[in-house]
């Protein structure tokens, strides 16, 4: 974690943001959970602006979609 840390310059590039490197691999499931768990922990919500422009997206495409039979 500290060789990628270092080797990618994290402190630097990602000074102004939340970030975290999570140990972790596919292959043995080992710390996959865990790393989706931080994910969520770290991902904002939604603001309701933000919900409702989303809302307002999907009804216009759903709209203008030509709908196949």
């Amino acid at each position: 974690v500290t060789e990628l840390k270092e080797r990618f310059k994290m402190r630097k590039i990602c000074s102004g943001r939340d970030w975290f490197v999570q140990p972790c691999s596919a292959s043995t499931g080992t710390g996959v959970e865990e790393a989706f768990r931080r994910v969520v922990q770290m991902v904002p919500l939604p603001s309701e602006d933000v919900k409702d422009n989303i809302r307002e997206t999907v009804r216009y495409f759903r709209s203008t979609t030509i709908r196949r039979v």
